[in-house]
This record gives structure tokens, C-alpha cells and sequence, in this order.
């Protein structure tokens, strides 16, 4: 979709966008969680050490992929910069009020900050793509045999992936409520179900297993 839209189009347009930051940010969280487990949770994520390190893997390399994906300025499609092109072009259905008296919450000069915005992400952008494309999604000889060198050559913090995570969806809900006043709260709530699977591990370990090695000595 570009250029001029319906309002149901643009509804669409939103939906999907939200999803996939949903998506993207209930892997993130999970990953989150995984690693601050391993600090109480290690032995009883040992139990099924290929399980859990392919998950936590898994996890970050799709965290990574769909994180580019919406801050690529080439998408034809589901990309932060495709979506407030054609907001621009739509602006007029932007118009929900709670009250008459109330600002519009999107103008073309609010479109322009949310630009700007992005603009002043830059640096971290360019890392994220660098994770991308030199590692993730294609090999680069230079850190296909040194990985250290990419945190120095771009550094991306657990907390610049959250910021970007959290602008694009702040972005996007701003615009659904402005469109017809429907607002989104992507917190997965099962997210933190993984806390459940390491206690019965952690249990299973001290109950069943420790007491085998025990007997067996």
C-alpha cells in the first residue's frame, strides 16, 4: 500500500505494524528473562542445555532481524519511514479527539518530529544494521572469525535495542489513537511462563536427580 488509503487500509496498515512490534518486543522480554535467569536458573537450565541455548539464540537473531525490518528505510512495506510516508499522504483521518476541544495528536509538524526522531537514532540504527547484515542475515569475513570486533566496532546495548523498540511502538500507538482512539498495550502476559518451566526444572533437579547421584555414590 502507498500513497492515498482508505481509513480501513490505514486500520490495517496499523494492525499488522503493532503485531509485529509486539511480536518483536515479547521475544525480546523472553530473551531478557533467559539471560537474567542464568544468574539462579543455570543448573536447572543444564538439564536441557541444547534446548535452552538454542532458544535464547534463536530468540536475539529474530529480535535482531525484525528490529532492522522496521527501521529499514528501503521496506516497501511494515517499516516506520514507509508508514509515516503515508500517513503524510492520508493526515486527514488522523482526527480522533476524546473532546472537541482537544489538539489533534497528529499534524504533518508532529510527523516531522517523529522524522526527527529517527534521525537522532542514527548511530544506534546503523549499528543494528551492521548486526544485521554483517552477521545475522549474511556472514562478513571479518566477524565471521572475530565477534568480539563487532561490539567494538557497533556497540548495541541491551538498552539501545529497547529504546528503538519502544520508539517505533510509541510512534505507531500514537497514530492508532489519533486514527479512531484504539490504543495498544503490547505486554505479553506469558511471557514470563519460562520462570515456571526453570522452577519445576530447578525442583526436578533437587528432588529427582540430586537424590540419584546421592544414592548412587
Amino acid at each position: 500500500m502507498s500513497g492515498h488509503c482508505s481509513k480501513e487500509e490505514l486500520r490495517q496498515y496499523i494492525d499488522r505494524m503493532m503485531h509485529e512490534i509486539i511480536n518483536v518486543k515479547s521475544k525480546y522480554q523472553l530473551w531478557c528473562r533467559i539471560q537474567e535467569r542464568r544468574k539462579d536458573r543455570l543448573e536447572a537450565m543444564n538439564i536441557a542445555p541444547s534446548f535452552f541455548t538454542l532458544t535464547f539464540h534463536s530468540l536475539f537473531n529474530d529480535v535482531i532481524i525484525t528490529l532492522a525490518k522496521l527501521y529499514d528505510r528501503k521496506a516497501q512495506a511494515g517499516s516506520i519511514h514507509k508508514f509515516l510516508n503515508i500517513a503524510s499522504q492520508n493526515i486527514q483521518f488522523f482526527d480522533y479527539k476524546d473532546d472537541p476541544s482537544d489538539k489533534l495528536l497528529v499534524t504533518q509538524e508532529k510527523i516531522e518530529e517523529y522524522r526527527a526522531g529517527i534521525e537522532d537514532k542514527n548511530k544506534i540504527i546503523n549499528h543494528l544494521f551492521t548486526w544485521r547484515d554483517k552477521v545475522f542475515a549474511h556472514n562478513d569475513k571479518k566477524y565471521f572469525f572475530d565477534r568480539n570486533q563487532l561490539l567494538v566496532d557497533a556497540e548495541l546495548t541491551t538498552q539501545n535495542i529497547n529504546d528503538l523498540i519502544e520508539y517505533v511502538r510509541e510512534t505507531i500507538n500514537t497514530f492508532s489513537i489519533a486514527l479512531d482512539g484504539k490504543a495498544w498495550y503490547p505486554e505479553s502476559s506469558n511471557v514470563m511462563d519460562v520462570d515456571k518451566v526453570l522452577d519445576i526444572l530447578h525442583d526436578y533437579q533437587k528432588n529427582v536427580i540430586d537424590k540419584i547421584s546421592f544414592t548412587t555414590r
